[in-house]
């Protein structure tokens, strides 16, 4: 999602990233010094690889992807598609916040045939069949007229375009 919102930061190597995480999430942590958001928040948008891992504390989305056991010395990594993830990725803030970016990154392209060809570039690398610009126009149309405004129609669309199975698995 970083990389086609175009916020991925590159930058390797160097301290741990420690993200903001919701409030929620911190229920159990001991002491208030044990999460320390870091200051930079293009900081927040590098590799996962990069962020701070505590063997007692995982984020909600690395829980929800089945993300490796901090706890054991040796630990196996279960695979699973589950309910959780789906809403995850449909309603969580994660998905949210980098839709919003998508929808900036497209700018405000008044052709939908336009929109929806920069948007498969972007998000799938590839350009639309004429079948799915269709489906774009008619998505945009009823989003804009349910949501009162084009650019809340355009985040909805990228928020369609990360939850679909061509971005999600690799074939």
């Amino acid at each position: 999602m970083l990389q086609s919102s175009g916020s991925l930061n590159l930058k390797m190597a160097g301290r741990p990233v420690v993200p903001e995480v919701a409030r929620e999430e911190l229920y159990g942590l001991s002491g208030n010094n044990m999460w320390q958001v870091t200051a930079n928040t293009e900081e927040h948008k590098r590799r996962s690889i990069y962020m701070l891992a505590r063997r007692t504390f995982q984020p909600a989305m690395f829980a929800s992807f089945d993300a490796p056991d901090g706890i054991q010395s040796c630990s196996r990594r279960v695979e699973s598609n589950t309910a959780p993830q789906s809403l995850t990725l449909l309603n969580g803030m994660w998905t949210m916040q980098e839709s919003g970016r998508l929808a900036a990154k497209l700018g405000d392209i008044a052709d939908d045939a336009e929109l929806a060809g920069k948007a498969w570039q972007f998000v799938y690398a590839r350009l639309p069949r004429a079948e799915e610009v269709r489906s774009v126009q008619a998505f945009l149309e009823r989003q804009t007229a349910e949501l009162g405004s084009r650019k809340a129609a355009v985040v909805e669309l990228g928020r369609v375009l990360y939850n679909t199975n061509e971005f999600l698995y690799v074939d």
